[in-house]
């Protein structure tokens, strides 16, 4: 038996077994997500802790003390185009993430060390970004810190972070408009390809910007190429878009049949449903019927005009503002209450038997500064009781006085079938025109738009998701605000409670 060979071979074992290490399941794992944004690519780094039957925010993470939003290595992220930091523009590149989290307010903070170990080796000299967020706080437990990128648009989105019962929302910015029309101009200054005047045409549509720059384009993708179903299709809705409803049905019209010449059944559809649309008022409802039925979903037994109505609302703004809004209604009896938390200050403003007063931290002698700084007088004590009032009393108030009721027509609103119910108002009451949409089966309210000037494209829209309901009133839960020109989101408004005050 050759016994140098054993020995070499249990040597060998040996050395490898003196040297192996043992490796444990990690308590708080690594986990990195990625998003694809326009033009740009988002990755962020970080490890995973759990709440363990602990309480984080002011015990094992102590509020006002530098955090790395997260465990072990200190969070990472990594942007490869120019970017908003809330209302900071920041190069691209890599970041360690950090945040000092307080009950009131974090403060979140890009530092450009992105090698620490936890907060060790730290230095404030390196942060090149710092923004203040108000938290959110979560109903439910979240046991597993959790990190997401939310509310995608063209040129923004939100970085949120959760844990425990916290939610802090980071707003993230880009320039790809002003990018879009960069290239835009270089690549088709003298480009004979049709394909990129259709690509152009259709994001700028798309995108709710330059609709006459749209339409030309279109029609140089038509000019070089020849008609085509699609090129008609969306020639025709650029049109619609700018009310030149009559050459939008002639597109339509010779797209439909360039359709069933090529057998092309999706577009002799989507066509011959556009025509009806864009062709006649939906004849069998009427603008004040469509709103009964309306009310009858929303306010069954007529008792909005009756109670003293208690909503609370949270108002959030992608740069992290959360206002906090507590709001009295009875429209009957023409009853305003509103006291909004905002940064540590609550700013009152009451209208009763026809007078309006003010309060600030609850008192109603304060200085000439708090009164110019937040705006207590008369005009804005009206703006703001019309403003709670109309919006959140959809849509029984739109049989106010003063309401010009339009048309009704079938319309898609964001990829659901509605019914839209266009407004306007006598010139004493206001000059917007308002676009209403509801559902065609319940008559819900689905959400609305409005603009200043239509021809400008300018204003904004509001989708709905969710409701409330009490003693039969329906009202939305959540409101997303959006601007009509470039779909930017602009804000959320949730209705956290709904509840009666008094009943008559």
């Amino acid at each position: 038996m050759n016994f140098r060979l054993i020995f070499f071979i249990l040597a060998i074992f040996s050395f490898d077994y003196a040297n192996a290490q043992l490796k444990m399941p990690s308590a708080s794992p690594m986990t990195t997500i990625k998003q694809e944004l326009a033009y740009a690519n988002l990755e962020v780094s970080y490890s995973r802790p759990s709440v363990k039957a602990r309480k984080i925010f002011g015990e094992l993470v102590p509020y006002g003390s530098l955090w790395r939003t997260g465990a072990n290595k200190a969070t990472t992220i990594s942007i490869d185009q120019d970017f908003f930091f809330g209302d900071m523009f920041l190069k691209a590149g890599s970041y360690s993430l950090l945040t000092i989290p307080g009950e009131k307010q974090w403060e979140v903070i890009l530092n450009s060390d992105t090698s620490l170990w936890g907060t060790n080796g730290y230095d404030s000299k390196l942060d090149v970004a710092r923004i203040t967020i108000e938290p959110e706080r979560l109903r439910e437990r979240l046991e597993s810190f959790e990190m997401r990128f939310t509310h995608l648009r063209t040129s923004s989105a939100l970085l949120v972070l959760e844990w425990e019962y916290t939610r802090v929302r980071i707003p993230l910015g880009f320039k790809t408009i002003e990018k879009v029309k960069e290239l835009t101009d270089k690549s088709l200054k003298n480009s004979k390809n049709g394909d990129d005047f259709y690509t152009a045409s259709r994001f700028y549509f798309d995108n709710d910007m330059d609709t006459e720059q749209a339409l030309s384009w279109m029609e140089k993708k038509i000019a070089l190429d020849g008609p085509s179903v699609n090129s008609l299709y969306y020639k025709a809705r650029i049109l619609q878009k700018l009310n030149r409803t009559d050459e939008a049905s002639k597109s339509l019209n010779e797209s439909l049949a360039l359709a069933k010449e090529a057998g092309q059944i999706g577009y002799v559809q989507r066509n011959q449903k556009l025509l009806k649309k864009w062709g006649k008022a939906k004849s069998e409802i009427a603008a004040a019927e469509l709103i009964e039925l309306s009310k009858q979903y929303h306010d069954p037994n007529g008792t909005w005009s009756k109670y003293d109505w208690n909503l609370e609302i949270i108002e959030s703004r992608p740069d992290g503002r959360i206002r906090r809004a507590e709001v009295v209604l009875n429209p009957g009896a023409d009853k305003f209450q509103l006291v909004q938390h905002e940064s540590g200050h609550s700013i009152g403003r009451n209208y009763s038997n026809g007078v309006f007063s003010n309060s600030y931290d609850n008192y109603t002698d304060y200085s000439e500064e708090v009164v110019n700084k937040f705006r207590l007088n008369e005009k804005y004590n009206q703006l703001y009781k019309n403003y709670y009032e109309y919006l959140w009393g959809m849509p029984m108030k739109l049989t106010d006085e003063g309401t010009q009721l339009g048309a009704v027509y079938e319309r898609d609103f964001f990829g659901q079938s509605s019914l839209e119910l266009q407004v306007k108002y006598d010139e004493a009451v206001g000059n917007d025109i308002w676009y209403f949409y509801f559902d065609p089966s319940s008559y819900r309210l689905l959400g609305y738009k409005f603009y200043h000037d239509e021809s400008k494209n300018d204003g904004e829209y509001i989708l709905f998701q969710d409701e409330l309901e009490m003693n039969g009133v329906k009202l939305p839960k959540k409101r997303s605000w959006y601007m009509n020109f470039d779909q930017k989101f602009i804000g959320m408004d949730e209705l956290i409670t709904l509840g009666i005050n008094s009943q008559p």
